[in-house]
């Protein structure tokens, strides 16, 4: 992922497949740029709403690289 702040917007980038979400409620963008080849998918944070979609975003990718999703570890 690479994230960047523009304004008062973020726009992060994911390694994921946008053909993936074509049909989906989640709005995502190709991206073209050849700085960013290896993260095709652009998706921009400008509400609550796209903050909780960035999030399942998140889980995607998490998933895909085989992260299970967990607690954090408890400090003594």
């Amino acid at each position: 992922m690479f994230i960047a702040i523009t304004g008062k917007r973020l726009r992060i980038n994911f390694a994921l497949d946008p053909a993936d979400y074509a049909e989906s409620t989640i709005p995502v963008t190709t991206n073209t740029s050849k700085k960013f080849a290896d993260l095709p998918v652009t998706f921009k944070v400008k509400s609550d709403l796209s903050l909780k979609r960035a999030k399942m975003l998140v889980d995607d990718v998490m998933a895909r690289k085989g992260v299970e999703k967990g607690s954090a570890p408890v400090e003594e």
